[in-house]
């Protein structure tokens, strides 16, 4: 027995054991049980809580009291979040759930309902910061019902508000909210209920919605998809104030401004993850919606009644009703259609029940008065009558079913820059479209019109088409509603052509020809074409949006153009660069500088000839334009301009490469040669870039010239008398700034380096100069020219001046004096100096003669080439005289007539003589001599103005004095009053002087 009570003692002590430790366990879980609810309802672990979310959110959060209950659930009393750097407040009275705590247990988290008690949202939108962005989360939205986690059964939301606030202190309140959401896991039914008010403005708009959801349960997928689920929604709204949503549009960054009231009651049916029946009526008043799509124009209506009532039955959707009116369009649809609608194809194939009909019309005059730019309307255009409407129906005809599509705009009436327009016939589409088994076939497509007839036909994946356009009745009929530049269009272009479609890619072939063209500018300069031919291949890839061009060619009269194997991607594609070759061969300039006066300013008298080749690689990438060509040339280039000598050069060649970007305004010539028999010329490298309201040019050109050529060229910026002899090379570095779009004030703040210009001859109106070379260069708008000595007429002149471009006008000053010397009278000399001497004294006008010498000083010199500031013009000089002829004409004839010698040539001299230039008059210093025949002296003093008006005096010798005799009038009627007995007494001394010699 002792063996055996052995035995058992160690059974009954684990027995002991095991007992002790489940006593324990339950012990602990007791505690635990007892203790939780009382921790979490403790102060401290509600501020350690606080803590955590405080310091891992940009806000700060609280709430006054925090308690759990097994049986009660979790309750937060006063929960309040604050974010002003947001913008952001939330207070909720009162928070409480009831978990299931059951569900802890396989890793769920669940909850009974949740109830929200008085949620109030406050949100200020404030104004964006310059260059701020949207933040992008970088990666896909999180899915409903993560693998885990079930959905919160039910939240209730009592007395709930949310206030928008926006940076123009509009507000806006979403009030009385009041909503039961219950979400099932599939394939339970979900429940929406939503009750709240908007308040906006003293007004208050009610908002119903409601819907019951049963998602379908998706294998391996235990979230929510509406793939396959059924329901039921209903949306309630009443006289919702369109503006009073601004806050709301601005707070998600929509930038549309809306006004008008807006009621709504529709219901729909969800069979399948589709909406199958839509049943509802939509009305609007004084509506007025903006977007920035419509480019400043408004879509605006006094009335909006939208009824539509759709139903679906199995795979065919039956419009019962679909009606939509407007102040100015109205639309009509009834009929069956295919859920699976996505073409033509689908409706039309033979097997299908689609049996559409319907119907629209606009008033264009109503439209165009609200969206004029979205329109294209040319400034000062409006229509004041016109209307668009259309029809589409589908027939069962010859065993097949055809859709029948007409439009037709008819009475288009309006004011264009005063005048009234119109539309002399209606214009009308049409189309036929059937399916057979080959396919979707257009039956007949066509648009006929005065101006114009198209025809279509073909498949779904090809359409040939013919064209036919009255160019001239183009523009009588629409040219007046739109802006054509004043441009005039006459001829008549016809095409023929094939488009090609499939799914990745469109194609267009064809050929163009137009007969008769005739362009008029808006100045009346003309340019006709008599006939050009037009081949064209070109593909469109719908995937990567990129248009193909096989080739492009144009044969005219003046040679052909021609592109080939370009590449032109659209919209956003930044994968591809824009590529293109241009070819131009055989051009004919004479014939093609018409379109260069019409469109390229090229001078209308300025005659142009040879023949062109030229090859030019354009591309465009990251919005620059790269322009490269080495194979450019001209043969036998010549340019004439009316009385001049012909510029003709054997062969003139270009090569360049030039970048141009529009987006940051720069334009870079990195390489640019121009070649010729007789000039050379290269312009590079060289940049103009605009930033803000300044654009800055900075580059180099080097210069290797015949004189002569080069005067040809500059022919019509040159004097045209102006002949240029000798060979020149120089090479120049330049930077400037001006207003941006301003070009003409370059010159006001030009910088150069030294440059030497010059010539071994030239000729000028009689000044025939010998060789020169001139040093000049601008530094910040002032051109300074170095002094400079040259031979003129066996005599020689020194100059050397200042052009200062920094004022209002130009200004020609000179620091150092100019001097003339010895320049000898010829001929052509003579008849110039007339005009010119004659505002000096007007003796010369008309007396000058051939022979003598010339000599000239100026001290000072300032000359605005502004003809309005004639009275600014200031000089400080001498002019003298020697052995020059006269003819004893004019004024002189009248002082010499009463000595006898009105008949008589003359040598004189003219003594120096000091004047200034000053307030609009030439003002003697000195009194002028002028000596005739060694024998006789006539003096003159006082002024002439730069206005030939004169005040001076003319003395005579009488006597053995002076007489002052006043001279009045002008410089082409002077006036002089000698008298009679003056003209006795003149005389008779005069032939005292004389004796002998006049006896002879």
């Amino acid at each position: 027995m002792q063996a055996g009570e052995k035995t058992k003692t160690p059974k009954n002590a684990g027995r002991r054991i095991a007992k002790w430790i489940v006593v324990l366990l339950v012990v602990l879980v007791v505690l635990v049980v007892l203790a939780v609810p009382a921790i979490v309802s403790s102060g401290g672990f509600g501020r350690y809580l606080l803590s955590k979310i405080n310091s891992s959110i940009s806000g700060r959060a609280d709430f006054a009291d925090l308690s759990m209950g097994w049986l009660k659930g979790v309750r937060v009393r006063d929960l309040t979040f604050q974010d002003a750097s947001a913008g952001l407040s939330v207070k909720v009275k009162n928070i409480a759930t009831k978990p299931h705590y059951s569900s802890l247990l396989v890793g769920d988290l669940a909850f009974g309902t949740t109830t929200i008690d008085q949620p109030r949202v406050e949100i200020e939108v404030k104004q964006p910061s310059e260059g701020s962005a949207a933040v992008d989360s970088g990666g896909q939205a999180a899915g409903v019902g993560a693998a885990g986690i079930a959905i919160v059964t039910d939240v209730v939301i009592n007395d709930g508000s949310i206030r928008v606030t926006d940076a123009r202190s509009q507000t806006t309140e979403l009030s009385k909210i009041n909503s039961k959401i219950g979400l099932r896991l599939p394939p339970k039914q979900s429940t929406l209920v939503l009750d709240t008010v908007l308040v906006a403005k003293g007004a208050e708009s009610n908002i119903h919605a409601e819907a019951k959801v049963a998602p379908k349960k998706q294998k391996g997928n235990s979230g929510w998809t509406l793939e396959g689920a059924t329901g039921d929604v209903q949306v309630q709204i009443s006289e919702l104030d369109l503006e009073s949503l601004e806050p709301f549009l601005t707070l998600v960054g929509a930038e549309v401004q809306a006004k008008g009231r807006i009621s709504a009651d529709l219901k729909g049916e969800l069979k399948n993850g589709r909406m199958a029946n839509v049943l509802g009526k939509v009305t609007g008043r004084n509506l007025n919606i903006a977007a920035p799509q419509l480019k400043g124009d408004s879509f605006a209506t006094s009335v909006l009644d939208a009824d539509v009532k759709v139903t679906r039955q199995d795979d065919m959707i039956s419009i019962e009703s679909m009606k939509v009116r407007t102040d100015w369009a109205n639309l009509d649809a009834v009929g069956t259609v295919p859920t699976t609608l996505t073409s033509l194809d689908d409706l039309l194939a033979p097997e299908s029940a689609s049996d559409l009909k319907g119907a629209f019309n606009c008033d264009l005059a109503a439209v165009a008065s609200q969206m004029p730019r979205t329109l294209g309307l040319k400034e000062g255009t409006r229509i004041v009558t016109g209307s668009v409407a259309g029809s589409v129906q589908t027939v069962a005809q010859a065993g097949k079913k055809q859709l029948k599509a007409n439009i037709e705009i008819v009475d288009l009436k309006g004011i264009v820059d005063g005048k009234e327009a119109s539309l002399s016939s209606p214009v009308r589409a049409e189309m036929l479209a059937s399916k057979d088994k080959a396919g979707l076939a257009f039956d007949h497509v066509s648009l006929a019109a005065s101006f114009a007839n198209i025809r279509c036909a073909g498949s779904a994946e090809k359409i040939n088409y013919n064209a036919d356009v009255d160019l001239e009745k183009f523009q009588s009929e629409f040219g007046r509603f739109v802006d054509l530049g004043g441009y005039k269009l006459a001829g008549r272009a016809t095409e023929t052509g094939e488009i090609a479609i499939s799914d990745e890619k469109i194609t267009v072939a064809g050929a163009a020809q137009i007969n008769a063209l005739k362009i008029t500018s808006p100045n009346d300069v003309t340019v006709t074409e008599p006939k050009a031919d037009i081949s064209f291949a070109v593909g469109y890839d719908r995937k990567d949006s990129i248009v193909t061009v096989q080739s492009i060619r144009t044969d005219a009269t003046f040679g052909r153009i021609s592109v080939t194997d370009a590449v032109v991607p659209l919209g956003d594609n930044k994968d591809k660069a824009m590529d293109a070759a241009v070819t131009a061969s055989n051009v004919d300039l004479a014939k093609l500088r018409p379109f260069a006066v019409i469109f390229a300013s090229f001078p209308e008298k300025m005659q142009l000839s040879g023949i062109a080749e030229s090859q030019v690689e354009i591309t465009f990438e990251k919005d620059t334009y790269k322009i490269v060509t080495d194979k450019t040339s001209i043969k036998d280039f010549q340019v004439t301009s009316p009385g001049k000598k012909p510029f003709t050069q054997r062969q003139v060649s270009l090569a360049a490469d030039v970048e141009l970007n529009s987006a940051r305004k720069t334009y870079t010539v990195k390489k640019l040669d121009l070649s010729s028999d007789q000039i050379k010329a290269s312009f590079a490298p060289a940049k103009l870039t605009t930033e803000g309201e300044v654009s800055t040019v900075v580059g180099k050109a080097s210069l290797d010239y015949d004189s002569q050529a080069l005067g040809l060229i500059a022919s019509d910026f040159l004097p045209s008398e102006l002949k240029l002899e000798g060979r020149r090379t120089t090479s120049v570095e330049f930077a400037g700034r001006y207003p941006a779009g301003d070009s003409g004030k370059l010159l006001s703040n030009m910088s150069t380096s030294k440059c030497t210009v010059g010539f071994d001859k030239a000729q000028y109106r009689g000044f025939n100069l010998g060789r020169a070379d001139i040093n000049a260069q601008f530094e910040k708008g002032l051109l300074r020219i170095d002094p400079f000595t040259t031979t003129a007429n066996n005599g020689q002149i020194t100059l050397s001046a200042n052009a200062d471009f920094t004022g209002p006008s130009p200004v020609i000053r000179t620091d150092q004096p100019i001097s003339v010397t010895n320049l000898q009278i010829n001929e052509t000399l003579s008849h110039e100096f007339k005009g010119l001497l004659a505002k000096f004294n007007p003796v010369f006008k008309d007396a000058l003669g051939v022979g003598g010498s010339l000599n000239f000083k100026a001290e000072e010199l300032f000359v605005p080439l502004d003809p309005a500031r004639t009275d600014d013009i200031g000089i400080s000089g001498s002019l003298s005289m020697e052995q020059v002829n006269f003819i004893p004409t004019g004024l002189l004839g009248k002082l010499l007539s009463p000595m006898g010698l009105g008949g008589r040539q003359s040598v004189a001299n003219v003594h120096s003589t000091r004047f200034t230039v000053a307030k609009g008059r030439v003002q003697y210093v000195d009194t002028m001599q002028m000596d005739l025949l060694d024998k006789i002296s006539l003096f003159f003093k006082g002024s002439v103005g730069l206005d030939e008006v004169l005040n001076m005096q003319v003395g005579v010798p009488i006597s053995g004095q002076t007489r002052w005799i006043p001279l009045g009038g002008t410089v082409d009627k002077p006036e002089v009053n000698l008298g009679g007995a003056l003209q006795n007494e003149i005389r008779n001394t005069l032939l005292d002087l004389l004796g002998d010699a006049l006896k002879k």
